[in-house]
């Protein structure tokens, strides 16, 4: 049974702690990869590929003006934390305010010990299936 979840850099750092963000046999690349034989997002040109992309926005509270990951959030090195910054009026937007809006799927593959994780696009995931019942 596929499992559905929005991708944000929190869950995308909990794939990559358990190993399950590894993609195909290059073991060193930790990003997830849509499995889809014909994947939406792929295209010949060049920043478009089957690499599943976090996407998402915050809502400042003061005025109102959407935040863009990743564009408007803050990385702080010296306490190893990010944030987000409204754009407009310069506030710092609480994390409660983000709305991840890239829906992954995820499917186990394989016996229990070759077990293997496949992740798609929501979109990729849902033209993969033709609805038989629907007369066009």
């Amino acid at each position: 049974m596929p499992v559905e979840f929005p991708l944000s850099p929190r869950t995308l750092n909990i794939l990559r702690g358990r190993g399950l963000a590894r993609s195909g046999n290059d073991k060193s690349e930790y990003n997830l990869k849509c499995s889809a034989l014909i994947c939406l997002f792929e295209t010949e040109h060049s920043g478009f590929g089957r690499e599943i992309e976090i996407t998402g926005f915050a809502t400042c509270p003061t005025c109102g003006t959407k935040a863009v990951y990743p564009d408007d959030r803050i990385s702080d090195d010296r306490q190893r934390n990010s944030y987000w910054k409204c754009p407009t009026c310069k506030t710092i937007i609480p994390d409660k305010c983000a709305e991840w809006t890239q829906i992954v799927v995820a499917k186990h593959k394989g016996k229990a010990k070759n077990r293997r994780h496949t992740y798609h696009h929501k979109e990729c995931y849902e033209k993969m299936y033709v609805d038989e019942g629907e007369d066009e």
